[in-house]
């Protein structure tokens, strides 16, 4: 297995831009309770699916190539195994 073999030179994170808007944005504007709460979870859900991705070793152009029916089926899985193993682990 062969990592980083793209040779293109740095390349700038661009989600560290979106960090600093979001940051400026957050001190200029006093954005209501109900949105932070929703940003919040939408930020929870985006981790959660990054993390989910990085286990899965998928990469974008491999999420485009996927067909409809496996993902769907690997999504119903993955709905019955995590709360199952959530109340296992809880009993």
């Amino acid at each position: 297995m062969k990592f980083n073999t793209n040779k293109k030179g740095f390349i700038f994170p661009s989600f560290i831009i979106y960090f600093f808007v979001a940051l400026t944005v957050a001190n200029i504007f006093e954005l209501p309770y109900t949105l932070i709460e929703y940003l919040k979870i939408l930020s929870k859900t985006f981790i959660v699916l990054g993390i989910f991705c990085i286990g899965l070793q998928l990469s974008k152009i491999e999420y485009k190539e996927l067909s409809f029916k496996p993902l769907v089926v690997a999504l119903i899985v993955w709905l019955c195994v995590i709360p199952m193993a959530y109340f296992i682990s809880v009993s």
